[in-house]
């Protein structure tokens, strides 16, 4: 997300937009999350949450 949509973030982190903005492709990425380590271990953990903040919302604590 970071790498394909560039300005789109910086928007998002601007406007506060970000969860908005990056809806679909959030949601498509937790699907994929889940089949890879499973429904429990993903509900389970803030693992995908932290990596949304780290990495999407650069370090900021917004999802």
């Amino acid at each position: 997300m970071v790498v394909y949509h560039p300005a789109k973030r910086r928007e998002g982190l601007r406007d506060g937009t970000l969860k908005t903005l990056f809806e679909e492709e959030i949601k498509k990425s937790w699907e994929e999350y889940t089949d890879q380590v499973g429904k429990d271990v993903a509900e389970s953990t803030t693992h995908f949450k932290d990596a949304l903040n780290e990495i999407l919302a650069d370090g900021r604590q917004i999802f």
